[in-house]
């Protein structure tokens, strides 16, 4: 399994075509990825281990192993890790390219789109 680092942590495919990506996603400590939404693809998460918050549009909760979401097309989400950092099996179905991203907010300056 190839593994993609990334400014707040990592993920690995363990399936990827055009219409469906399975991966592991991993962010370290205290750490959190864009607040972001997608035009063309859905998410499923399944939070494996650790601890964080997740926001989707202007709600923020609490969240821990066994916890699981789902992120329609077009809704603002993102996740936190906690002290211990978080790790989650994603699913996404539609069209699934990694290009397909609006980055709202970013602590690595990647903003791609003001809503």
């Amino acid at each position: 399994m190839n593994i993609v680092t990334k400014p707040w942590g990592s993920y690995k495919d363990l399936e990827r075509n055009c219409f469906r990506v399975v991966k592991i996603i991993t962010i370290s400590p205290n750490q959190r990825f864009s607040l972001q939404k997608h035009f063309k693809r859905e998410e499923f998460w399944y939070i494996l281990s650790g601890t964080g918050i997740i926001t989707l549009d202007s709600v923020t909760k609490n969240v821990s192993s066994k916890d699981h979401f789902y992120i329609p097309i077009g809704l603002i989400h993102r996740l936190q890790s906690g002290n211990d950092g978080i790790e989650f099996l994603e699913i996404q179905q539609g069209e699934c390219n990694e290009f397909d991203i609006v980055r709202i907010e970013d602590d690595y300056n990647r903003v791609t789109n003001k809503i």
